[in-house]
């Protein structure tokens, strides 16, 4: 009898977790590190580029944020740049037909209102170079956003953030609860910078 029942209780998880959707990665930046990231900028951009700070995340808590304004010493007000700012998955994921791309982005502007900010996620096969896009926001764009992906089935995909903005701005971008569900982990750390 408890062969039996031990046989109908494996049958049953096997089954309830052929229905479940694998989660490759799930980050909400609580452990107040980048792990499974990597930061990375273009010549002549400076300031704060995709660093973890308290009250940068969804309802308060902990998210990575870039700005387009450089902190002045003791506080914000110092001075304005323009970001071209990464940052990366630092390993591939296979794709599956089921796929999809979610985070949580808030857009803060520091004194007058929309800023001429630009995000977008962006997706390599190499690791270096991140120049196809699946979505582009501004600063109207707050809020939880999802991808999904399966026109990529079967490709080993690099994700990212890319921070940029088209004149002098005070914007601030914020992610939190980046997840990619329904792929498979994958490969190694690449060794180049993108360009």
């Amino acid at each position: 009898m408890k062969k039996i029942l031990l046989f109908t209780m494996m049958c049953l998880f096997g089954l309830f977790s052929l229905n479940a959707q694998e989660t490759s990665f799930s980050y909400d930046f609580e452990d107040g590190t980048l792990t499974g990231w990597r930061v990375y900028q273009v010549s002549y951009a400076y300031g704060d580029n995709w660093k973890v700070a308290d009250a940068k995340g969804k309802d308060g808590s902990k998210g990575i944020y870039s700005a387009s304004v450089a902190p002045a010493p003791g506080g914000w007000g110092g001075v304005e740049h323009n970001p071209v700012n990464y940052v990366v998955t630092t390993n591939a994921y296979q794709i599956t037909a089921s796929s999809s791309l979610s985070w949580y982005v808030n857009h803060e502007s520091l004194y007058s209102g929309p800023t001429d900010d630009h995000l977008q996620v962006v997706i390599s096969e190499d690791g270096s170079s991140f120049s196809e896009a699946i979505w582009t926001g501004n600063g109207t764009n707050t809020g939880e956003f999802i991808v999904q992906l399966a026109a990529y089935e079967g490709k080993n995909l690099y994700f990212g953030f890319y921070h940029y903005k088209t004149s002098w701005g005070d914007g601030i971008f914020s992610l939190d609860n980046i997840a990619l569900t329904g792929g498979e982990g994958g490969g190694e750390e690449p060794t180049p910078d993108p360009e």
